[in-house]
């Protein structure tokens, strides 16, 4: 699961999803309908359209409405465009308190491209109305990556630094394959140095035919070229990048 997001009226607030049962103790004048859990939180459908299952549970005490449909990946997931070859059933339910409910998720036609597709499953509570007068009610937004990858489709990270102005760069990753790469962590060191230039902890995925870049302060000095060391789901990859024009 990416994003938990709680939404009040119009607007909303973005929270990670450990805050979700504080809630109630955050927000003393407000009302949480229930919390929502997912397994699995990352969807891999099948490329000849049988249906995978993700199962939706209730841990709250009341009963929610939830809704579900996928979306086109994009980083702005509110105005991304509805992925109409996706199909979830059932596309809105009631679940009630403690409750469950299976989703099967599909494509309704079979993949022909040689490159993976991805998108995000969405699936949101409906927000109701509070039974006080200027309550506040909470809801929750499940967010999961969904891959549609054909066999012998794989990533191709290629890694390489972009220079800017003075001593500001960038780190690039550059997927030349067919398929996603997602970066767990990574630092980037310099010749012989123990401490890293870059160092970054938050997750990143980058599509087939896509790249991600991190800004980076070169250090001082003749430094020719770095070593990036990166945690991703193709395992530990290591890779030495020169500095162009350097």
């Amino acid at each position: 699961m990416d994003i938990l997001r709680f939404f009040s009226g119009a607007g909303y607030f973005c929270a990670p999803a450990l805050l979700g049962a504080l809630l109630v103790g955050l927000f003393p004048d407000g009302t949480v309908a229930g919390i929502l859990g997912v397994s699995p939180t990352r969807v891999d459908l099948a490329t000849n359209g049988t249906p995978t299952v993700v199962r939706v549970r209730n841990k709250g005490t009341e009963s929610v409405l939830v809704q579900v449909h996928a979306v086109q990946w994009s980083v702005d997931v509110d105005a991304a465009a509805m992925a109409g070859e996706v199909l979830a059933v059932p596309p809105v339910f009631d679940l009630g308190g403690q409750g469950e409910q299976v989703i099967r998720v599909a494509l309704r036609r079979p993949l022909k491209e040689p490159v993976e597709q991805a998108y995000r499953l969405l699936i949101t509570e409906v927000p109701r109305e509070a039974g006080e007068p200027n309550a506040l009610v909470f809801a929750v937004r499940l967010n999961l990556p969904v891959f549609v990858t054909p066999k012998g489709a794989r990533a191709d990270p290629v890694w390489s630094i972009r220079r800017g102005s003075g001593r500001a760069a960038e780190l690039v990753l550059a997927n030349n394959g067919g398929a996603h790469v997602r970066v767990q962590s990574l630092s980037l060191l310099g010749d012989g140095g123990a401490e890293p230039v870059l160092s970054v902890e938050q997750a990143a995925y980058v599509l087939a035919g896509e790249e991600r870049s991190w800004p980076v302060f070169l250090p001082a000095g003749a430094v020719k070229e770095l070593i990036v060391r990166a945690e991703t789901n193709l395992g530990e990859l290591e890779a030495q990048v020169a500095l162009p024009g350097g």
